[in-house]
């Protein structure tokens, strides 16, 4: 092999190892970035679905305080009342159970994409069979959790709507 040959070779080798390099270094940025904004967008979406739950069943007991307090003529009706502020409590429940399912998705996807081989050679980057189990896994938590934010919010609905109905049918 002559001089020319080896040297073409060899700076063909140089250049697919800075390839894999950044390949790799791109890969380890997405993962950060992924994660953190995962992290910090469910915290939001978390907040508020406590947020509106627990504010609605603090602002229900307010209100049933006040017309307990200035109104001897208007009448409520304790179980309906205690109906709205149960599924503003589900609503809070499902919120948690919201938070903890995300906490397991942003888990799974740090180990789903840190289950992989790092390579020299084209793509780079390989995954290991378990990273697909992994990524199913994700999938399933993650759609329990968009579940459960969704029931967090159905229940937030229908204690308005108990809420609409103690005022409703209270009696002068």
């Amino acid at each position: 092999m002559s001089d020319s040959e080896q040297k073409r070779q060899l700076d063909a080798f140089k250049r697919n190892l800075e390839d894999a390099k950044e390949a790799h270094a791109t890969r380890r940025a997405f993962i950060n970035f992924a994660n953190q904004s995962a992290i910090d967008l469910t915290a939001v979406a978390v907040k508020a679905f406590l947020l509106i739950n627990g504010g609605a069943a603090v602002a229900m007991l307010g209100f049933v305080a006040t017309v307990a307090s200035k109104s001897e003529s208007l009448k409520l009706e304790i179980a309906a009342i205690v109906d709205a502020l149960m599924w503003f409590g589900w609503g809070v429940l499902a919120a948690a159970v919201c938070s903890g399912l995300a906490y397991c998705v942003m888990y799974l996807q740090a180990e789903a994409a840190g289950r992989v081989t790092f390579t020299w050679q084209h793509p780079y980057i390989e995954e290991k069979p378990i990273s697909k189990w992994i990524t199913w896994l994700t999938n399933l938590f993650h759609v329990a959790a968009v579940a459960a934010g969704f029931a967090s919010l159905y229940f937030f609905g229908l204690g308005v709507l108990s809420v609409a109905d103690v005022i409703g049918n209270s009696s002068p």
